[in-house]
C-alpha cells in the first residue's frame, strides 16, 4: 500500500492494482472505503514509480508472512529466488 494523498492510497494485491479512497455518502452518517481497479497506464499517470511499487509489494508480502499469513509464507517459500532477486534490487535480502 502506498499513500497518494487526499485520502487515497494505491493497493497492489493478488487480484490487481487498486486506488482505495475514503468517501462520504450524503445518505449515510459515516465514511466508507471505495476501491477502483486500475491498469499500468493509470499507475504511470499518477506518477508512481513501478519499481517502488514492486519493492513495497514484496516488503508487504514479507510483513504478512512475518505476522502469520500462511498464504504469504507459501508464496515466499515457493518463490524464494525471485523474492531474493527483487529484494536485492530494492536494497534488502530474504536470506533464510
Amino acid at each position: 500500500m502506498m499513500p497518494l494523498g487526499r485520502g487515497r492510497e494505491l493497493v497492489l494485491n493478488s487480484t490487481g492494482i487498486y486506488i482505495r479512497s475514503l468517501s462520504m455518502d450524503d445518505f449515510l452518517p459515516f465514511m466508507r472505503t471505495q476501491s477502483m481497479r486500475i491498469g499500468e497506464e493509470t499507475v504511470t499517470r499518477l506518477g508512481v514509480n513501478a519499481d517502488r511499487l514492486l519493492c513495497e509489494s514484496v516488503r508487504g508480502l514479507l510483513e504478512a508472512a512475518k505476522h502469520g499469513s500462511l498464504r504469504a509464507s507459501e508464496i515466499l517459500k515457493r518463490c524464494r529466488n525471485l523474492v531474493n532477486s527483487l529484494l536485492a534490487s530494492c536494497g534488502g535480502d530474504l536470506r533464510s
